[in-house]
């Protein structure tokens, strides 16, 4: 029973305990409220936050989300210098929770110390402001480019987001982004801890203080690899190529060289870490040359576009554009004075400043205008960056590009041009130092031939810090300090420095012990003026050829070797001085003067004089470079000598063989000439040759070896072939008409012109073809000519077997093709005889062509070649004639000389039943015929003659070579009546007569024969007619003169008688009537005999 009883009182002292501390809980702080009522819960990588109440049982009462930083690891990095955000979060409360903002502590990460730090807490909002409005208008210049220009046109509202201060402790319900604003100071690396709704937030948000730097490129990267670094962060590039290949002298160090196909990516979004705020862009541009639409720098994400890209413009190749794309719109911006210029640096500086946009290009404000287009922040399809192309991997750049920063703030222009020096990268550059040093002279790469050099630099503190000293620095090494300690003035040095190159730069400290180099120079000291020597042309050269090149070779000595210039015929061209070779063309003998020039980069410069002359210089070289084996070829050498020297012997060496020139003087030349034969090939093939000319002074000169392409000469039935030289045709030789089932052997010897050397031997046998051709393999050349000899031996079904001989034709481009005809006499018709020919000697002549030619009275009774046998060393040969009734020429023929004229023969057979039928033939009883030679045409002919008898006129001829022409004679009158054309006959034979009758009526007058071979006009003759030359008015003028003597002399019968004497005399004598005086049946002899009887008739009775 005591035991219940204390324990009931125990239970009644626990709930008096629990109700008073009920009672109490006004008296407890709303921190250590929260600290038994609340739990924290973490989420989405610790960024988010929930609160949950215990008395409710786990109800979530808001949520605090960090939303400055993609991870609570990261650190972001400001600008020094004034006050930024450093960090915001997303709250979403149920209920107004007041004074729900606590204190934020604040903790140094380099001591790890708590510090104390103004701060403000701001809220991000909507605001309405005025945006002006432009419009772009454009018109045309007179060279018809567009000038366009942004045109103000008004304002209106719009909305925009922005921080704006949050002048309360408490949350409101619902959805707010609340930040921490303060001032970034310049080694600010701070921890901020948030106390919110009475709690700390354990994971944490971190910032430091930066130049606002997000990436810089120094394009410095020379690897077998495609890495390139990011020097300012870890937003690393990847190059399409090992950047060994792209890495070039750059601005600072080296660069990279875009080829129009190369370009830098990376999946970094610059365009998160700057959303719509402050930007700034800097790179140095050189291009190769200029082009429309080059990208330099493009990061856009789609759908929809967000970004911004530089390029040069899409309409003037020397102007930037800038297109900018987001959250309110898309704009493009353009400089448009600019005029660029290919193979110069350019800084261009692209940047974002409360609203403006600016584009400077060396330092020049180019382009100022407010902007509006918003936020860059993607909220669609993310895509890389590139430097050099666009996102679709096209609009390449072509240049070198260097020293690409990338900020999200707006930075100094000018500060980053630097003079045109350029900032290089590194906290205590040019951008951020509070010093800045201006060198002024002498310029970068400067050289110099003075070895005393003074330095200039303006050196100015942009800090209350006061200048120390300043220090020249020259290949390292301190060479003298001013200690003056003046603040932006010119600091000068004087120091004289060794040849060769150097470089040097400032140093400049200040009393906080902060010191600063500046960009390093190089100087070249060069005093040594630079050596030459020229090592060809000597004083006296063997050999030389005109239009061609001759060498000219030097050595030159000098540190810094600048231009070399070679001065040849007054004109200067310039010389790669290292090369130490050149050639120069030759036109003339004459000009043999060079000058050298060289000077180096600091203005040193020297010249060479070298004169030569030559021992021999070949003005010309004549020769064919293309023949034909067998042909005759002529080599022509004009050269001229040098003073002093002369021609002993001139050699052609041909394929090998030596072959004796002849030389004499033209002018200020010497000509040297050689003919030769042409070697026999079995295939084209080149032969090489040069002359090796002897001076007097022993030494032996060869000129330049040339070639010449001697072509392979071959026959053939036409099969292969195709450049026909013979086409036969063997017909019937009583009617002409074509034969059929014909056999024709042919041989055919092929030399060269002068006969010596024997090229070709063909010889082939034709079954019933008709006609038969032969074709030579390559056409011939119209310089070339050779000596041909054939025998065709050809007969048919029923016919006899006959000869047709051709000798020392001469084959020439000119001369084919030929159409022969071969006539064959039917065996029913033919009688061979035997046909022997003898000289005036009566020795037998070996080798003669015997013309056989028949007569063809249908044909106008002309005469034609049937057949040309030739003799045997007997003078025999066998002949093919019809019996009895055909008349027939025969003409003998050897070495272009007529030997025989046998005419009007008919062969009758002494004793036919033994087959004994000779003709026999010898000089002596040949008709005695003066023939001459026409060589141009290749005729041997007689000189036309007139028939008084038959009114015939007749030409007789035959080609020594056995070779048919076309020949045509064409008979005409020209009296004092006028031209009157006879007769026209024309044959194709090898030997021949041509007959032309002559009409009654035309009996008084010369008449006119021309003889055509081959249309050319080889004969100009006249045949007299043995009547009078005055016709029927020859008659009249006899009557006339009759009629005169008979009244003079008329009163005497016996004078009467006299007078007729004379007057016929007198008329036969001045042709003005036919007949002779004398001779048999001669009419003046019986006129004289009865007039003599007359007068003594008359006078017989008279006396004495």
């Amino acid at each position: 029973m005591n035991i219940r009883m204390g324990v009931l009182q125990m239970k009644i002292k626990i709930f008096v305990l629990l109700f008073c501390m009920v009672l109490l809980v006004g008296n407890v702080s709303a921190f250590e409220w929260n600290e038994l009522n609340d739990k924290l819960t973490y989420s989405n990588d610790d960024l988010k936050v929930s609160w949950e109440n215990w008395w409710g049982l786990g109800e979530t009462i808001g949520t605090v989300e960090l939303k400055s930083h993609k991870s609570v690891e990261e650190v972001l990095k400001f600008g020094f210098g004034k006050e930024e955000v450093v960090i915001y979060y997303d709250l979403d409360f149920l209920e107004l929770y007041e004074n729900g903002l606590g204190k934020v502590y604040l903790t140094d990460k380099r001591t790890n110390k708590e510090i104390q730090k103004e701060y403000s807490f701001v809220y991000w909002t909507n605001e309405t402001y005025e945006k002006n409005i432009y419009e772009i208008q454009c018109s045309k210049a007179v060279n018809g480019t567009d000038v366009c220009e942004n045109v103000f046109l008004g304002k209106e509202n719009s909305t925009r987001e922005v921080w704006k201060p949050y002048n309360s402790r408490d949350i409101q319900k619902g959805k707010i982004r609340i930040g921490l604003k303060t001032y970034i100071n310049k080694d600010d690396f701070i921890d901020g801890v948030w106390t919110i709704a009475g709690r700390k937030i354990s994971k944490h948000a971190l910032w430091s203080a930066s130049d606002g730097m997000l990436s810089y490129y120094k394009f410095d990267d020379n690897t077998t690899n495609t890495f390139v670094l990011d020097s300012a962060d870890s937003n690393d590039g990847t190059a399409t190529t090992n950047t060994d290949n792209l890495a070039v002298t750059g601005k600072i160090n080296s660069a990279f060289d875009f080829n129009g196909s190369t370009y830098v990516s990376s999946t970094h979004d610059f365009t998160s870490d700057i959303k719509g705020g402050d930007f700034t862009m800097s790179l140095w541009i050189n291009q190769s040359s200029l082009g429309l639409d080059q990208r330099l720098f493009y990061q856009v994400h789609d759908t929809p576009n967000r970004g911004l890209y530089v390029t040069t413009d899409t309409v003037n190749s020397d102007e930037i554009q800038v297109a900018l794309f987001g959250s309110s719109g898309s704009e493009t911006h353009v400089t448009t004075s600019l005029n660029m210029v290919a193979k110069n640096w350019y800084n261009i500086v692209v940047k974002r400043t409360d609203g403006f946009l600016s584009i400077h290009v060396n330092d020049n404000l180019e382009y100022n205008a407010s902007t509006t287009v918003g936020s860059f922040l993607n909220i669609g399809n993310a895509r890389n960056w590139f430097f050099a192309t666009s996102r679709d991997i096209g609009g390449f750049f072509d240049g070198i590009m260097d020293e690409v920063g990338i900020w999200n703030e707006s930075k100094n222009a000018s500060k980053l041009y630097n003079n045109g020096d350029g900032c290089f990268f590194g906290f205590e550059s040019c951008i951020e130092s509070s010093i800045s040093i201006i060198l002024n002279s002498p310029i970068n790469n400067f050289n110099s031939s003075n070895a005393t050099i003074n330095t200039n630099g303006t050196i100015i503190s942009l800090s209350p810090e006061n200048i120390t000293n300043v220090s020249l620095i020259v290949d390292s090494i301190y060479i003298e300090t001013n200690s003056s300690g003046i603040n932006n003035t010119d600091y000068l040095f004087t120091t004289i420095l060794s040849e060769g190159d150097h470089n040097w730069t400032y140093e400049v400290c200040d009393n906080s012990s902060s010191c600063l180099n500046a960009t390093t120079r190089n100087i070249t000291i060069d005093t040594i003026f630079p050596q030459i020597n020229i090592t060809f042309p000597t004083e006296i050269i063997d050999f030389h050829e005109i239009n061609t090149n001759l060498s000219v070779n030097w050595t030159v000595e000098d540190l810094n070797l600048d231009t070399c210039i070679l001065e040849y015929e007054g004109v200067n061209r310039t010389v790669i001085c290292l090369d130490n070779q050149t050639q120069i063309n030759i036109t003339n003998s004459i000009n043999r003067t060079i000058i050298f020039y060289v000077n180096d980069t600091v203005g040193n410069s020297n010249s060479s004089t070298r004169t030569w002359d030559y021992k021999i210089f070949q003005n010309s070289l004549t020769y064919s470079t293309q023949t034909i084996e067998g042909s005759t070829e002529e080599f022509i050498l004009n050269i001229t000598l040098g003073s002093g020297f002369g021609i002993s012997t001139a050699t052609l060496i041909y394929n090998g063989t030596n072959n004796i020139g002849s030389f004499s003087t033209s002018g200020a030349n010497e000509i040297i000439t050689e003919t030769i034969i042409a070697p026999s090939v079995t295939v084209d093939t080149n032969l090489s040759f040069f002359w090796s000319i002897l001076l007097g002074d022993s030494s032996l000169i060869n000129t330049t070896t040339n070639n010449q392409t001697v072509s392979f000469i071959g026959l053939d039935n036409c099969s292969v072939n195709s450049n026909l030289i013979f086409n036969y045709t063997i017909k019937d030789e009583g009617n002409q008409t074509n034969l059929i089932n014909t056999t024709v052997d042919l041989n055919i010897d092929l030399f060269d012109s002068s006969r010596t050397n024997e090229i070709l031997d063909f010889s082939y046998q034709y079954l019933e073809t008709n006609p038969v051709q032969v074709c030579l393999n390559i056409p011939l050349l119209s310089s070339t000519n050779y000596s041909l000899g054939s025998v065709v031996k050809y007969t048919s079904l029923g016919y006899v077997v006959e000869y047709y001989n051709i000798v020392q034709f001469v084959l020439a481009n000119s001369t084919v093709p030929q159409n022969i005809n071969l006539y064959d006499l039917s065996s029913a018709d033919s009688t061979d005889f035997k046909i022997i020919f003898r000289d005036d000697n009566f020795i037998p002549v070996e080798n003669a062509l015997i013309y056989i030619d028949r007569q063809y009275i249908p044909e106008n009774n002309i005469f034609k070649t049937v057949e040309l046998p030739k003799t045997d060393s007997n003078g025999e040969t066998v002949g093919h004639f019809v019996r009895n009734d055909i008349v027939y020429n025969m003409r003998v023929v050897k070495d272009l000389e007529v030997l025989g004229n046998f005419e009007n023969i008919i062969a009758f057979c002494q004793d036919i039943t033994i087959e004994n039928c000779q003709i026999i033939l010898d000089a002596v009883s040949s008709i005695e015929n003066t023939f001459d030679y026409n060589d141009q045409v290749g005729l041997i002919f007689e000189d036309p003659t007139f028939d008084n008898n038959t009114n015939i006129v007749s030409f007789s001829f035959l080609t020594p070579d056995g070779i048919p022409k076309e020949i045509r004679m064409e008979v005409t009158r020209n009296d004092i009546f006028g031209n009157l054309s006879l007769c026209n006959q024309t044959l194709t034979s090898s030997s021949g007569t041509l007959s032309c009758t002559v009409p009654g009526a035309i009996d008084e007058t010369i008449l006119n024969v021309d003889v055509f071979v081959n249309n050319v006009t080889a004969v100009k003759g006249y045949v007299s007619i043995s009547s009078s030359t005055f016709g029927n008015l020859g008659y009249i003028v006899w009557f006339i003169f009759s009629l005169a003597l008979m009244l003079m002399l008329g009163d005497d019968k016996t004078r009467l008688l006299i007078s007729l004497i004379i007057s016929y005399v007198g008329a036969v004598a001045l042709s003005l009537s036919d007949g002779t005086i004398i001779g048999h049946a001669s009419t003046g002899v019986w006129i004289i005999i009865v007039t003599m009887v007359g007068i003594w008739k008359l006078n017989k009775d008279n006396p004495q």
